[in-house]
């Protein structure tokens, strides 16, 4: 076997050395979730939190009746947290299991969502190694599917991260504004997947729909009365994910391929979510789903303990069984029990620091706060730009 040396993108250079590593995780039993060779498709919903799910919080309804039966069914973490949000800070975040400082927007136009092409790309080109960059090197074929503009800024900085297609509104029949429907979203990834030949190697596909994002209501499907948006869109996105999965339940994938149902971050808090829900959320960080659902995905619901999202890409590939490859994660696999770090527990938002735990314990760190876990989120903003 020949020895490959690894060069770091001259991005980071040696400034990485610290968070550099060989290894995605060291116990090498798998609780039950051998998912080895197995396509894996990864629903990033935009902005939910766990608590809009089933009755959480003392409600006598549920909007999600979907997702509730999938939790029974399949496996799920609880007590699992967002490690930062937005959104361009939360999918590229959980692509590379790192924190980043620059978000979509700023008052000095510094935001991803205001730069062009070339300035995302000069930042943000093979600077950190990604999940779908190491399972390339597995035999993977890695896609997105996005419901924002095919070149909007969102897509071309996950186009960034060595999918080998990153698709949006443009590739697919639909249109709404500046964004696909939910529904629209989950047409997209079904006719992809139609479209996919048989025999094709295996794949990993994130896709981000939506419709669920702050300010919008429900195009198609609505609850009750139809007088509350948050209700509305967050159950129509339910509607349109069971449409999906009775779909994916049916199809040539379903037997050798995992879905996992997550969020890009948390809800954010504002008084009419917090009303809607009987919510006590403080902050932009939150409990989030982590659901698997597929052939042979046993029932159980295993304990975060608080960790959070910075998690997803090594769960994932300690799923699959990849254990060794060069990156610069900073997040511990949920089922890896020889991982433990303090990151675990430490959300990211710009210059706001979260410590969380269990219980719905979340903590913000005083602005004065010099420890070491600021501290070294601070060096890794310098790394992921």
């Amino acid at each position: 076997m020949t020895q490959v040396t690894f060069k770091p993108n001259t991005k980071i250079a040696e400034s990485g050395k610290e968070f550099l590593k060989n290894f995605i995780y060291s116990d090498e039993s798998h609780g039950g979730f051998d998912f080895k060779g197995k396509n894996v498709i990864v629903i990033f919903t935009e902005g939910m939190s766990s608590e809009i799910i089933g009755h959480a919080d003392g409600r006598d309804f549920s909007i999600t009746p979907n997702i509730d039966n999938y939790l029974k069914e399949g496996a799920s973490f609880s007590n699992y947290y967002n490690h930062t949000a937005a959104t361009f800070r939360g999918l590229r975040g959980q692509l590379t299991s790192g924190y980043q400082y620059r978000d979509g927007v700023t008052n000095e136009g510094t935001g991803i969502d205001q730069l062009s092409t070339h300035d995302i790309n000069d930042i943000y080109l093979n600077r950190q190694v990604t999940l779908p960059e190491i399972l390339r090197g597995q035999g993977y074929k890695s896609y997105f599917i996005a419901s924002t503009q095919k070149n909007s800024p969102l897509n071309t900085m996950i186009k960034t991260l060595n999918f080998d297609n990153v698709m949006g509104m443009g590739n697919f029949v639909g249109y709404q504004h500046d964004r696909m429907t939910d529904k629209q979203t989950f047409n997209a990834l079904r006719d992809f997947l139609n479209s996919a030949p048989q025999g094709e190697q295996p794949f990993f596909i994130g896709v981000y729909p939506s419709g669920t994002h702050h300010g919008q209501d429900s195009p198609n499907a609505k609850y009750g009365d139809g007088t509350n948006p948050y209700y509305n869109k967050f159950y129509n996105f339910d509607q349109q994910l069971g449409n999906f999965v009775e779909y994916f339940k049916k199809s040539k994938y379903y037997k050798n391929t995992i879905l996992i149902i997550t969020a890009d971050h948390a809800t954010y808090p504002s008084p009419d979510y917090k009303k809607s829900f009987n919510s006590n959320s403080v902050y932009f960080v939150n409990q989030i789903p982590f659901i698997i659902i597929g052939k042979g995905v046993k029932h159980q619901v295993i304990n975060a303990r608080g960790m959070n999202s910075l998690s997803i890409a090594p769960t994932i590939l300690q799923m699959l069984g990849v254990k060794y490859s060069m990156n610069y994660f900073l997040g511990c696999s949920l089922i890896d029990r020889g991982c433990s770090s303090p990151l675990s527990n430490a959300s990211a938002i710009g210059d706001d620091y979260f410590i969380t735990g269990e219980d719905n314990r979340v903590v913000l760190l005083p602005y004065t706060d010099a420890g070491a876990v600021k501290s070294e989120i601070k060096r890794f903003y310098n790394i992921s730009g």
